[in-house]
């Protein structure tokens, strides 16, 4: 079972065996570490810091939910609330912490998300799409998704989707078959086109035949 799911599992029986009545999003809680926007590679180890108010009552317990596809944090009952956990090579892009704390009071703090960017630093050394898939006959109206694959220096293969993958589209005729940011090809009209994907210095091209039935 993926790492984040386990925590969020652990958040939900957390919440049953202590019998929580009372939530806010007061954002009292803080993650403290590491900032929102910082930048980090695959492989790094970050430590993850939570501080309540000095406000706040004293704390039962604190569950931190790491990045997804990273490793996974110990349910927390004392301080300092803090956890060290490393950043799994194929997981990169935009990615988020949370933590929830639950008080001897009966009171429930969220902490507000940290968002952070994770850079691959291994070389792409070849494109792949739909599975090495060249040609793709969409019927007019229709639409299709290139998904898009790579093939890197240390040995993994990561899955390039959304926009800070660093993909780029373009095709060749758009009013025969056009393509967004996403790589999703729409088909427009009877004919031919040609989809080129280009991410760093790499390209591949997919023809595209659009069918009227």
């Amino acid at each position: 079972m993926p790492a984040n799911q386990c925590v969020f599992l652990k958040m939900i029986l957390i919440t049953q065996l202590i019998g929580l009545s009372i939530f806010t999003n007061s954002y009292a809680l803080v993650i403290t570490n590491p900032q929102n926007g910082a930048t980090f590679n695959e492989g790094d180890t970050i430590t993850i810091k939570v501080e309540p108010s000095a406000e706040d009552p004293e704390i039962r317990v604190v569950v931190i939910r790491p990045p997804a596809n990273s490793e996974s944090c110990p349910i927390l009952r004392e301080a300092p609330y803090e956890c060290q956990v490393t950043l799994i090579p194929g997981s990169f892009g935009e990615v988020s912490i949370g933590a929830i704390a639950r008080t001897f009071s009966g009171v429930t703090l969220q902490a507000e998300h940290v968002n952070l960017s994770i850079r691959i630093t291994a070389t792409l050394l070849k494109l792949s799409v739909n599975d090495d898939q060249r040609t793709i006959s969409p019927v007019v109206g229709n639409t299709r998704q290139l998904y898009v694959k790579g093939q890197y220096s240390d040995g993994i293969e990561r899955s390039l989707v959304g926009f800070a993958s660093g993909n780029t589209f373009e095709t060749s005729d758009p009013d025969t078959a056009t393509v967004d940011g996403e790589g999703v090809v729409t088909a427009v009209a009877p004919g031919e086109a040609v989809i080129t994907v280009r991410n760093e210095n790499l390209s591949l091209k997919i023809d595209v035949i659009v069918r009227s039935d």
